[in-house]
């Protein structure tokens, strides 16, 4: 189920054509009680910015650490919420902040898990450049959609 503001200008396909960004809430649904099911494989989220609201007593994200590329687990810590970068992020940074690399494996036999994400992303056809400046570019610009 996806959850948004209705928005007059949506192409055909839900890609906004408007001058507002792109943004929806995503609920995961209910992750079955069993211990080590994968919920979400190994991935970065496309789009730049992702807020995610986990269950506060059900471990199951796990994060890629980039100095050995190991899997961490990123526990609930009760009214917190988990900040994602994604690639497009890298993309206006030329890569000086990376997008985040995770995974979702539910932890507890006997609990379901849920979580919320929340993206954020440009209007769909906003052109995406590197903002940094005195170093060479890594990407040629490019819409976001």
């Amino acid at each position: 189920t996806t959850v948004a503001a209705p928005n007059p200008e949506e192409d055909d396909d839900g890609s906004s054509t408007g001058s507002d960004p792109a943004e929806n809430a995503k609920s995961s649904g209910k992750q079955t009680a069993t211990k080590g099911r994968r919920g979400c494989g190994a991935h970065t989220d496309c789009g730049f910015l992702t807020i995610l609201a986990q269950d506060d007593d059900v471990a199951g994200l796990e994060v890629r650490r980039a100095e050995d590329g190991a899997w961490v687990s990123a526990p609930p810590i009760p009214g917190t919420f988990v900040v994602n970068l994604g690639d497009l992020a890298a993309r206006w940074t030329n890569d000086q902040y990376k997008s985040t690399e995770h995974r979702v494996y539910n932890t507890s036999a006997t609990k379901a898990r849920h979580s919320i994400p929340f993206f954020m992303n440009c209007n769909f056809h906003a052109e995406v450049s590197s903002i940094s400046s005195g170093c060479e570019e890594k990407y040629e610009p490019t819409k976001a959609g």
